[in-house]
């Protein structure tokens, strides 16, 4: 083992500022999982997250449904669901484009028909980038 002239033991700067950035890449939370908007998500918890909303978006439905908070307060209601599902689902693919190599940006192409479809295959098929991008390290190293 290396000793600096201090008599401590020889640490690699670069090794130090790595496992902090891996650090700072946890996630620590349901706010974090569902509720950020930085950093790069890959493919395998994009699409288990993605389908967790998804059931808790049918439950909602299902439950405004059977208590008629839907047919009553219909507005209401529906902006609770997307208060709930439709925020962090965007969240979600704000995260996996940059894994992508894009821009958090292009989420905006959703309102568009068709394009939407081939942006949300692209999200859920594709393999992110190997390694650092422009966006961040790699979520999988």
């Amino acid at each position: 083992m290396q000793t600096a002239p201090n008599g401590l033991p020889a640490t690699n700067t670069m090794d130090i500022n790595a496992e902090l950035r891996k650090a700072e890449q946890k996630e620590h939370g349901f706010a974090d999982m569902f509720y950020k908007a930085e950093g790069r998500l890959n493919r395998k918890p994009y699409i288990l997250r993605v389908l967790v909303l998804q059931v808790v978006g049918f439950c909602l439905q299902l439950i405004g449904l059977i208590s008629g908070a839907a047919a009553a307060g219909g507005f209401g209601w529906q902006v609770f669901c997307f208060l709930i599902v439709g925020i962090p689902s965007i969240l979600l693919l704000i995260r996996r484009l940059p894994d992508l190599g894009r821009t958090g940006w292009f989420w905006l192409l959703i309102w568009f028909p068709f394009v939407n479809l081939a942006l949300l295959v692209y999200a859920f098929c594709f393999k992110g980038t190997l390694g650092p991008n422009r966006f961040g390290p790699d979520p999988l190293a």
